[in-house]
């Protein structure tokens, strides 16, 4: 695929580890883009030091205000300090796609731990004018276990698979969307190689989209092992 633009929502453990190679390999694959965006709202705490790439000296500064900054030099990075809702999201992207006049593909990475929010930008991504071709890549992890899907839209058609088919969770979350007035996800806790093995899958697929290579529709670690599932069946490829 060839992409116009990318929208990375949120900037914690995976997305602070996946965004500086993530804009290397789009800025420089000629299928690639070098206009990001970085969604988050939260802001860097000491408690974020064991897995969050972000030096002490940001602490107490927005996540995505950061990011963008060390991207600068590298790429058009825009950050969107707040939390990604809806709607708000869903206009957002047709505002980006009729200014910037492109008819490739937006990109969409969700490197959030809210089972709604997924829920609610993969409802609004479905909803988008079916001309609008778009992939999204779904990094997740917990203590030391992580998993990456993805689906893609192109000419109104789902390939291969819809996540809410096989990711029961994000179909029928057990959370709230993050920006609740009345509620606030808190973060499970994580292993920074979780954290890795989630953006090293993320970039993976990724490089594959842009390659138009075949691949996974699901990519696991289990602490020791990266595995890809296809049909059902896991292999191992990585040792």
């Amino acid at each position: 695929m060839k992409f116009s633009s990318c929208y990375v929502i949120g900037a914690g453990g995976t997305g602070s580890i996946l965004l500086e190679p993530l804009a290397r390999l789009l800025t420089y694959h000629p299928n690639g883009t070098n206009t990001i965006y970085i969604y988050d709202d939260d802001k860097f705490e000491p408690k974020n030091s064991a897995r969050q790439f972000f030096d002490p000296i940001y602490t107490g500064k927005n996540k995505a205000i950061v990011a963008a900054e060390r991207l600068k030099n590298l790429c058009n990075a825009i950050a969107v300090p707040q939390y990604v809702r809806r709607y708000e999201f869903g206009s957002e992207l047709l505002k980006h796609r009729i200014e910037s006049h492109h008819k490739e593909a937006i990109l969409v990475i969700l490197a959030v731990d809210s089972e709604a929010t997924r829920n609610e930008v993969i409802k609004e991504l479905d909803e988008l004018p079916y001309i609008i071709d778009f992939a999204c890549v779904l990094p997740g992890n917990d203590y030391h276990t992580a998993t990456c899907v993805w689906y893609t839209r192109e000419q109104g058609k789902i390939f291969p698979v819809h996540p809410f088919d096989v990711v029961s969770n994000y179909a029928s979350p057990t959370d709230h969307p993050r920006g609740s007035c009345a509620y606030e996800a808190v973060s499970s806790p994580q292993l920074i190689n979780a954290n890795f093995a989630s953006a090293l899958m993320t970039n993976e697929i990724v490089y594959a989209l842009l390659e138009k290579m075949p691949l996974p529709f699901r990519l696991n670690y289990d602490g020791s092992k990266l595995r890809m599932e296809t049909e059902g069946k896991f292999k191992a490829v990585l040792v």
